[in-house]
């Protein structure tokens, strides 16, 4: 499992500018959602038993900006022929860089088929600085040296809007509908899914319900139940099929 950090995760407002005393500052998600996050490698190279980096109190200073070190929410590891890498949008490009470098190093080493590259921001705004966004990270990490040689391999998934689409070609998909109300999409629900069996990178989107109107949710979870769900590609919307490199 893979997980990161949103906007309501910091401030459950949903931005520095609305922040409460009450908010958790994402101190909860990084233990709640437990990942095996850059922290929980320094801590182990430095013989504690702490998974992570609790040295920023939330409440001295209190204030919004006092979040957890981008060590808690930094990841990345390897599934089949896939590469992952999660980061914190509320962090700064400048904390960011050594462990965007760093596991740019790792995927040159393990050599993945593919490169997936999550986040939550697809815009700035809401504690998220402009280079931050997940579009923008993307397309700094292909001429950055340590990524510009596995570029080609990456692709990247985010939420943020309540909404899923594909947003590149091939490339950018957006999959933050997962039933929160939103003026664009209505509070859609839907499962993506990524595939790359079979020398493909494919991703399958299975509508589930929409306000809209349409719900696909029995035969959908009937489906799932008999065949699989690689069994019930015919029930999902083909967002990308493309070779892998």
């Amino acid at each position: 499992m893979g997980s990161i950090p949103g906007n309501h995760d910091f401030w459950i407002n949903s931005s520095p500018s609305l922040w409460t005393k009450k908010d958790q500052l994402a101190n909860g998600f990084m233990q709640m959602y437990g990942q095996d996050v850059i922290a929980s490698i320094q801590a182990e190279q430095s013989g504690s038993t702490t998974p992570y980096d609790f040295s920023h109190n939330p409440d001295s200073p209190a204030e919004a900006t006092n979040i957890p070190p981008t060590t808690n929410f930094f990841w990345y590891y390897l599934l089949g022929n896939t590469a992952f890498i999660g980061y914190s949008g509320a962090h700064t490009y400048e904390e960011t860089l050594p462990y965007l470098e760093e596991s740019c190093q790792w995927a040159q080493s393990v050599n993945p088929s593919n490169i997936v590259l999550l986040g939550h921001w697809n815009n700035p705004g809401y504690g998220c600085e402009d280079e931050m966004t997940v579009p923008s990270l993307y397309n700094e990490l292909k001429s950055l040296p340590a990524c510009a040689p596995i570029a080609s391999k990456m692709r990247y998934f985010m939420g943020h809007q309540h909404c899923n689409y594909v947003v590149e070609n091939d490339v950018g998909f957006m999959v933050g509908g997962q039933g929160m109300s939103d003026f664009q999409c209505g509070g859609d629900f839907g499962i993506p899914v990524l595939d790359t069996t079979g020398g493909r990178f494919k991703v399958y989107f299975f509508p589930i319900q929409s306000h809209r109107g349409y719900t696909y949710y029995q035969d959908t979870l009937k489906c799932f139940r008999d065949n699989g769900i690689s069994g019930c590609y015919h029930l999902a919307q083909v967002w990308s099929d493309t070779p892998l490199i």
